[in-house]
């Protein structure tokens, strides 16, 4: 009974602790905003042009006045104070402003707009407010993912030097970055998310899915529907079983069994950093791939070439603990011989071309270097 009250004990403090996770996102809404946690927003009539606003709209308790970058004085965009307009004129700022927030601006009229109709849909299937901006970070997370190819950091110092880079000398309404390739796979991934979750009737205009509050959480689930989107054939017949196992990862996730370990992993790697993303892909992609086999559900690569699955993959890293087999055969010591997921190949031992089978005993970890020298020998 001890034990059992421990471990209740545990669960409620990790979900209490993974609850909290939107108050620590605090510092990179307000790199963006001049506003202390908890103000309300509301429309003060005017284009801010403070140089730390990412919204279009002051904080209400900052009234009108010079000091807090709304006054008459800040009316035009085209002023010339770049201290000022220095977020106002990022072009990633922009497209995370017109495809997350919840207000808009209307610059031919030069007034504020109430609604934004062009907010992505994605958010509406999420459970999680944007009262302190958490939709245009997750957005913004998402892009740097995006932008790297994979797993990366994406704490909010990297998000604020992404919106600085792309910083430019007429770009406080300038909305080309959404023509950018990384901006567009983006859209892609959160509309396929969308197809997926469409006919789930726990959606209403008033809540998304529960499933989906907890930003490491969405982040990981994102990045695995990239993935498949990118690298296989996901069609309609396929939403179904992608659906169920969210379902059913989350309800793991939210039990959270001591013996667990997959879990616990996934759980205790909730950082935003770049180790933290690759452990958490690796084991929901491992799941994932675990999770059609069981209910005997395919899904085609869209590459031609024979190659081990996802599972196998992930099965054939973990079991050599991510370092390259030829490089300790070379002397190496296994810290100089470890590869990072991203960069690894899973390699056959005996050739396919030479009958070599693709499963995991036949696998090896190696790295791109000593797997492009082999080739098929």
């Amino acid at each position: 009974m001890r034990k059992a009250c421990i471990g209740s004990t545990q669960a409620t403090l990790l979900t209490h602790v993974q609850e909290s996770r939107a108050e620590l996102s605090a510092s990179i809404l307000q790199a963006f905003l001049r506003a202390s946690p908890g103000n309300s927003f509301g429309v003060c009539g005017r284009r801010c042009l403070a140089g730390n606003h990412l919204r279009t709209w002051c904080p209400l308790s900052n009234p009108l006045r010079v000091s807090s970058g709304s006054g008459e004085s800040w009316f035009d965009p085209r002023r010339g104070n770049s201290q000022r307009d220095a977020h106002m004129s990022s072009r990633v700022r922009n497209f995370l402003v017109k495809y997350a927030d919840d207000i808009t601006f209307d610059f031919e009229k030069y007034q504020p707009v109430d609604e934004n109709p062009n907010k992505h849909p994605f958010f509406g299937f999420i459970e999680r407010k944007n009262d302190r901006m958490q939709h245009l970070a997750l957005l913004g997370r998402l892009l740097l993912v995006q932008i790297a190819g994979g797993p990366t950091d994406i704490r909010d110092s990297s998000l604020s030097e992404l919106v600085d880079s792309t910083q430019t000398p007429d770009g406080i309404d300038d909305e080309t970055y959404e023509d950018d390739v990384d901006a567009k796979e983006v859209l892609k991934t959160l509309k396929l998310f969308c197809e997926v979750f469409k006919d789930d009737p726990a959606v209403d205009d008033e809540s998304g899915l529960k499933e989906f509050r907890i930003e490491y959480f969405i982040v990981s689930c994102v990045m695995l529907l990239d993935h498949l989107r990118k690298y296989y054939a996901v069609r309609p017949q396929h939403h179904s079983a992608i659906r169920q196992f969210f379902y059913s990862f989350y309800a793991r996730w939210d039990e959270h069994k001591e013996e667990d370990r997959d879990i616990i992993l996934f759980s205790d790697s909730r950082q935003q950093d770049r180790s933290n993303l690759e452990i958490r892909d690796r084991v929901i992609r491992q799941l994932f791939f675990d999770h059609l086999k069981t209910n005997n559900v395919e899904l085609k690569t869209l590459d031609s070439k024979r190659l081990f699955d996802e599972g196998e993959r992930i099965r054939i890293y973990r079991r050599d603990e991510g370092r390259c087999q030829q490089c300790l055969k070379l002397g190496r010591t296994p810290e100089e011989a470890t590869v990072s997921w991203s960069d690894y190949q899973a390699d056959h031992i005996l050739p396919w071309v030479k009958g070599g089978a693709t499963v995991p005993w036949n696998g090896q970890v190696l790295c791109k270097l000593h797997n492009a020298s082999k080739g098929g020998r």
